[in-house]
């Protein structure tokens, strides 16, 4: 975790401020590391004195059954294995023509137009965040799991990508993508869960949430707090394929509940919310297992701007 990172964001207990709603500031304890690194260490709650660890270089500002599962993974011998098909859909283009890669959904989402504080609720490994750090003033990605957005860590740290590209079975290689071009320095990833991140609502100029909506078992409660985050003015994108599961979330509780169509019902419910929609588009994600296996997926996506003037 930057030693800097709780001034550059302002971090708060994400169970104060969301389910409690008191936004309630984070200390550092007990760190170890260098000047500008915690490696080890923990974040409590100045409110509830929730405390939150840092592990392997990664903040886990999540509920206690994802602490237990971060620190119960973070021996995982092989994450890049298990990540695959996601570097490779994120980073693939980095690498020489030929390996495989398609789609442009994580590179369209970093070059969106961000301001301020960029959040990305649905960060994984780490393309969009990385890209959207060039034009905020600073980047946060949060991911749900801690082998991902680790990561996510060393890809910001190292500007290399370890990329595994499969042919079939065992007959794979491992590529370093030159991911330094992305120049998303500015940026930091900790593990949150999406419906609770780590910072106050009005403190964000752009929030970000991919194929998160449809896995919310709130989705509207979730869209209304990536809404809260938002400072006036602020730009809110919002990408899926509008693929509902009832065993995410009952059909009632969906946009639209099975009855609207998802967008018409997304945009409906922004806009009574006072935001304006400035740009839709169908996006394409690649998610290739191997030579012969992918899965393909068409996301759209809503971009909309809050009312209001930026302070």
């Amino acid at each position: 975790m930057r030693a800097d990172l709780l001034e550059r964001v302002l971090l708060v207990c994400p169970s104060c401020t969301w389910k409690r709603g008191t936004p309630a500031s984070l200390r550092l304890e007990n760190a170890s590391g260098t000047s500008t690194e915690v490696e080890t260490g923990s974040l409590r709650c100045v409110r509830c004195s929730e405390s939150y660890p840092i592990v392997q270089g990664v903040a886990v500002l999540a509920s206690a059954g994802h602490r237990r599962v971060a620190q119960e993974t973070a021996e995982v011998e092989d994450p890049v294995r298990l990540a695959g098909p996601h570097l490779l859909a994120h980073y693939g283009d980095l690498l020489p023509p030929g390996s495989g890669a398609a789609g442009d959904f994580w590179q369209r989402l970093g070059d969106l137009p961000a301001t301020g504080l960029a959040v990305d609720l649905s960060a994984s490994v780490g393309r969009a965040t990385l890209g959207l750090a060039r034009k905020a003033a600073f980047a946060l990605g949060c991911e749900s799991s801690f082998l991902t957005a680790r990561l996510a860590r060393q890809v910001l740290r190292t500007g290399r990508a370890p990329v595994r590209v499969v042919e079939e079975g065992s007959f794979a290689t491992t590529v370093d993508a030159d991911a330094s071009s992305l120049g998303g320095t500015n940026a930091e990833f900790v593990v949150a869960e999406p419906d609770l991140p780590p910072v106050a609502p009005g403190r964000a100029g752009f929030v970000l949430a991919a194929n998160l909506l449809e896995r919310q078992g709130d989705p509207e409660g979730f869209l209304r707090r990536a809404h809260e985050l938002l400072a006036p003015g602020g730009s809110l994108a919002v990408a899926s394929p509008y693929t509902w599961w009832e065993e995410h979330a009952p059909r009632a509780a969906w946009i639209g509940r099975g009855e609207e169509r998802t967008r018409d019902a997304l945009v409906a419910l922004l806009e009574g919310w006072g935001h304006e929609v400035v740009e839709e588009a169908d996006l394409l994600l690649v998610l290739r297992e191997h030579s012969r296996l992918e899965q393909v997926v068409r996301p759209h996506l809503v971009l909309t701007r809050k009312s209001g003037t930026a302070p």
